[in-house]
C-alpha cells in the first residue's frame, strides 16, 4: 500500500464510523415530530444559524424588461446588515398579476455563473454571453407557469463574489468565504440558507403572491441551499431538490466537491436523510440524474428508503415525489411541473 492510499482508508474509515447519534438509521422515532424538533434545533447550531432574528430587506428596482410570457425585474434586496443581493424579479403576465396571487417561487442556481442562468439571461452583468443547457433556466420556467419568481445570486458566486475573485476571474468565492466563516464559526450553507430566508421574506410580502404556497428549488448547489432551507423554513409548501439529495458517505464524503458544501461535525449527528426528513410532511420532489457521477443513483436510493418510510409514517407518501432522469448531472423539468400543479 502506497502512503497516500494509507491515509484514504483511514480518513475513509472515520467517516464510516462516524456515529450519527440522532440518525433515523440508528433507530425510527416513535415521536416523529419530537424527533424532528430535536434535529432541527442541532442543524441550526451546525450551521451556526439563528432564526430568532434577521436582517430586514427593503428591494430597489434598477430596471426592468419585458419578456415573453411575464415582467423581468433587476432588483436589488438591501439587507439592514449592509448585505446587497441583485436578484431577478419575475412576474408572471407582466405587473397586472398583482391581482392574481401566484404561488410564489424561489429559484436558486448551482456553481456557475449565478442568477442569470437561472433567469435564462442571455448576457450577465458583465456582457458575457451565459452558455444554456438543457433546462437550465427553471426560474424562467416557473414564470411562464404563473409562479411569481425571485432568482438571487447566492453568496459567493455572480455579483456576489469577493474583489479579488472578480479580478481573477476566479468563478467562485466559495474557498474564501468558506474558510473565513468556518474561522467565525459560521458555514456557508448556513448562509445561504439564511439568503434564502430572506428573499422569502421580500418574496412573501409581496401582494402578488400567495404566501401560502412558497416553493423552493434548485439544482446541485441551489438543491443543496433548497434541501437545507426547506428543512428549516416551515413557510415552505414545497421543496425540490435536484442533483443532490444522496447521502453524505455517498457523494460529499466520497469524492472532490466544492468546499462550501461541508458543515463541521455534522456526521456526528445526521446523515443528508435525516436533513430531508425534517421537510415532511410537506412537499417534497426529488430529482437525479442516472448518470450523474457526483450524486450516485444507490445514494439516493438509499436515502429515499428513510425518506418513503418518514411519509408513510406521517401518512402522506403522494407529498414526497421522485423523477429520475435519463442523463448526468443536470436539471430535469419533465415532470415535477405537473407534479406540483396536482397540489395546487
Amino acid at each position: 500500500m502506497l502512503p497516500g492510499q494509507s491515509l484514504e482508508q483511514y480518513v475513509n474509515e472515520l467517516v464510516a464510523e462516524a456515529p450519527l447519534s440522532m440518525s433515523l438509521s440508528r433507530a425510527f422515532p416513535a415521536d416523529l415530530a419530537g424527533w424532528q424538533a430535536q434535529v432541527k434545533t442541532k442543524l441550526l447550531e451546525l450551521l451556526g444559524l439563528s432564526t430568532d432574528s434577521r436582517p430586514a430587506v427593503e428591494a430597489e428596482v434598477k430596471g426592468e424588461e419585458e419578456a415573453d410570457g411575464y415582467l423581468r425585474r433587476y432588483i436589488y434586496l438591501h439587507r439592514s446588515d449592509g448585505v446587497i443581493i441583485p436578484a431577478y424579479l419575475l412576474l408572471p403576465g407582466g405587473d397586472e398579476s398583482a391581482e392574481m396571487r401566484c404561488p410564489g417561487l424561489l429559484a436558486v442556481h448551482g456553481h456557475g455563473m449565478g442568477k442569470v442562468v437561472v433567469a435564462g439571461v442571455k448576457q450577465d452583468w458583465r456582457g458575457r454571453e451565459v452558455p444554456l443547457g438543457p433546462d437550465d433556466d427553471y426560474g424562467a420556467q416557473g414564470a411562464l407557469r404563473g409562479y411569481v419568481t425571485l432568482i438571487p445570486d447566492q453568496v459567493g458566486f455572480g455579483e456576489l463574489m469577493f474583489g479579488e475573485d472578480l479580478r481573477n476571474d476566479s468563478g467562485s468565492s466559495c474557498c474564501q468565504l468558506s474558510m473565513r466563516l468556518l474561522s467565525t464559526g459560521r458555514t456557508t450553507i448556513g448562509q445561504r440558507v439564511l439568503e434564502a430566508m430572506v428573499c422569502l421574506d421580500y418574496l412573501s410580502s409581496l401582494p402578488q403572491v400567495d404566501a401560502s404556497r412558497l416553493v423552493i428549488m434548485g439544482l446541485s448547489g441551489g438543491g443543496t441551499t433548497s434541501l437545507f432551507t426547506g428543512a428549516i423554513d416551515d413557510r415552505l409548501w414545497a421543496t425540490v431538490v435536484c442533483g443532490y439529495l444522496c447521502t453524505f458517505r455517498a457523494s460529499i464524503l466520497a469524492m472532490l466537491h466544492c468546499v462550501c458544501n461541508y458543515v463541521p461535525h455534522i456526521m456526528e449527528y445526521m446523515e443528508m436523510y435525516d436533513v430531508a426528513a425534517l421537510i415532511a410532511p410537506r412537499l417534497l420532489y426529488v430529482i437525479s440524474g442516472v448518470e450523474d457521477p457526483i450524486f450516485p443513483l444507490p445514494g439516493v436510493d438509499q436515502a429515499m428508503a428513510h425518506l418513503e418510510r418518514v411519509y408513510q409514517a406521517f401518512g402522506v407518501p403522494a407529498n414526497l415525489g421522485r423523477y429520475d432522469g435519463p442523463e448526468g448531472h443536470r436539471f430535469y423539468s419533465a415532470k415535477v411541473w405537473d407534479w406540483l400543479a396536482a397540489r395546487l
